[in-house]
């Protein structure tokens, strides 16, 4: 699967989401599957959770923008994640 920049990234309508106590909390209703994000992962979620998803390449100028860290390590990370979320059918690309 590829990630570019212009990829669309937006959460099932089947996929709960709620923030409690420094954790995401993700309820897939379809599957009942429960799945939790902690931290940078948690921020990511809201990025993508937002109305109308977001793209990969905005994902990552807010995260640049909102955590010190290296630009290929942000994406290198953020890819794996979602890689992830896609994979357990919590984010979909388009």
């Amino acid at each position: 699967m590829e990630i570019s920049e212009t990829t669309r990234l937006t959460v099932p309508n089947q996929v709960l989401s709620r923030a409690a106590a420094g954790e995401t909390v993700l309820l897939d209703v379809q599957n009942e599957r429960y799945f939790a994000l902690e931290g940078a992962a948690g921020r990511l979620w809201d990025l993508v959770s937002a109305d109308g998803g977001t793209t990969f390449g905005q994902l990552l100028a807010v995260l640049l923008d909102e955590f010190e860290v290296a630009v290929n390590t942000l994406s290198d990370d953020a890819r794996r994640t979602l890689t992830t979320l896609v994979d357990k059918g919590l984010v979909t690309l388009g």
